[in-house]
């Protein structure tokens, strides 16, 4: 008898201690926080006007008190133009939404030249075209600051491959299949450089003109304009390799953002203008690149190996000028991914359809804090591009920073694991660049407003795995701001 309950009870041991290193090896998330900062993160929900910040107060913080506010994308075109939407997704229809391509309700909310107030988005039925659109959307938020926030993110798209009525290959097959020509690239940024000369020599003044109206009109609301958005020089240079080509597409950029920026303002103090950066960085050591950056004058590089002349010259410097108020950029789990750990990835089948296609990878490793930096400023990003782009910025310049854009692409919202690694990051980059906005597309608004068919956006909203909408509340939330 005293055998057989010796038996058991180390029997009920040895599960004891198989069922701890289960435990261990399959929840081994056990992330270190950093300390608040005593001015906290504003934060917006992304990444149209009404619906997200509706499903993040019902779904996450019911007070709304942790909400400031959403994001938009507006079109700076006549409505004559025939192609309203190529550019911002390379696709010029959403079927089933209120953007067709000009016919029937294309958002056009004044006559002639009316500038096109596009979200891409619904905000409820998307039989009522009208509730996506100029007056509508802001007056919605504007006299429903106390529940949704005061600041609207809107994003100004100045990467248009079409801009006119004489532009019928919009190139937009290329674009979507990313295999453009050098031929067909080049004929963009030719289209493109030509798009910031006709905003400075005042062709887009009266949309200009109406957009100021719709700020002047709703003076609840601070706008924060993304003048272009995850923009880079290279955009608009003709030649890559000729750094007189990029002092003309530098000067180009600087007088069609000042020029926009004047016209916004004038008359409102409730508008700030943001440089929202993409990822462009210029080697030192490459010898294509030493003389754009002679030739730019660029001073302010980021050291990344023990060698001094191994330096990345970044887009903030390639295109910061003083009418920029804030500095942004774009955040998704790729930031968090160490690239040279082939071993590091999740992968997912069947075009990312859903959560239930992806999976860990076999012998995968932590895809956050492997790489060693030369340049030890303590942060979490793995990304060199954009590690180097947000270190210049908070060590250069006095400016507000923010990020733009964020989420986590498939597949990392489809485990527990990552998705709450992902937000860690977001709270270390907060703490660590001293972010004042963070806009985020975390909720389930792209199934809704039908993108959920593009690649890589989140199909599921992150409070989809109860542990990670706990680990929001908890922790996250310690982080922001409280109206």
């Amino acid at each position: 008898m005293i055998n057989l309950k010796i038996i058991i009870i180390l029997l009920l041991i040895t599960i004891f201690i198989i069922l701890v290193f289960y435990l261990l090896k399959h929840n081994n998330y056990n992330p270190k926080y950093p300390v608040p900062l005593s001015e906290k993160t504003k934060l917006l929900m992304g990444q149209s006007s009404i619906l997200p910040l509706d499903d993040y107060i019902k779904n996450v913080d019911p007070s709304g008190n942790s909400l400031f506010g959403g994001s938009v994308y507006w079109f700076l075109q006549s409505n004559k133009f025939k192609h309203n939407l190529v550019g911002a997704d390379g696709e010029c229809c959403y079927p089933n939404t209120c953007d067709s391509c000009g016919n029937g309700c294309n958002g056009n909310i004044f006559p002639q030249e009316g500038i096109s107030l596009k979200s891409s988005f619904f905000i409820s039925d998307p039989k009522n075209c009208n509730n996506l659109y100029g007056y509508s959307t802001t007056n919605i938020l504007n006299k429903n600051t106390k529940k949704y926030g005061k600041y609207l993110l809107v994003a100004l798209n100045l990467k248009e491959e079409c801009f006119n009525n004489n532009s019928d290959d919009c190139l937009d097959e290329c674009i979507k299949q990313n295999n453009c020509t050098p031929s067909q690239v080049q004929e963009m940024n030719k289209r493109r450089l030509t798009y910031l000369n006709l905003i400075s020599e005042g062709k887009f003044d009266k949309n200009l003109e109406q957009c100021n109206y719709i700020i002047k009109t709703n003076p609840n609301i601070h706008f924060l304009f993304r003048i272009g958005y995850e923009i880079q020089l290279s955009y608009f240079v003709i030649d890559k390799n000729d750094a007189s080509s990029w002092n003309i597409a530098r000067n180009s950029w600087n007088n069609a953002y000042k020029h926009i920026s004047t016209k916004l303002k004038t008359g409102n103090n409730n508008v700030s203008c943001v440089l929202h950066v993409g990822q462009e960085v210029l080697f030192s050591n490459n010898k294509n690149h030493k003389s754009i950056i002679e030739g730019l004058n660029l001073k302010n590089g980021y050291q990344f190996t023990e060698h001094k002349d191994d330096k990345l010259y970044t887009t903030v410097e390639l295109m910061m000028n003083d009418s920029v108020d804030i500095i942004g950029f774009s955040v998704f789990s790729g930031a968090f991914s160490n690239s040279q750990d082939g071993n590091c990835q999740l992968q997912c089948t069947n075009n990312n359809k859903s959560c239930s296609d992806c999976k860990i990878k076999d012998n995968s490793k932590p895809c956050i804090n492997i790489q060693k930096w030369y340049n030890n400023d303590n942060s979490p990003i793995r990304d060199s591009s954009l590690r180097a782009n947000m270190y210049i910025a908070k060590t250069y310049y006095n400016k507000l920073l923010m990020i733009c854009e964020s989420g986590m692409l498939s597949p990392w919202q489809c485990t527990q694991e990552y998705s709450m690694k992902f937000l860690n990051g977001i709270i270390n980059i907060l703490t660590t660049y001293n972010i004042k906005y963070w806009s985020f597309i975390g909720g389930n608004s792209w199934k809704k407003t039908g993108w959920d068919s593009r690649a890589g956006w989140p199909q599921v909203p992150f409070w989809h795995f109860p542990e990670v909408k706990k680990y929001f509340q908890n922790v996250v939330l310690q982080y922001l701001e409280k109206k």
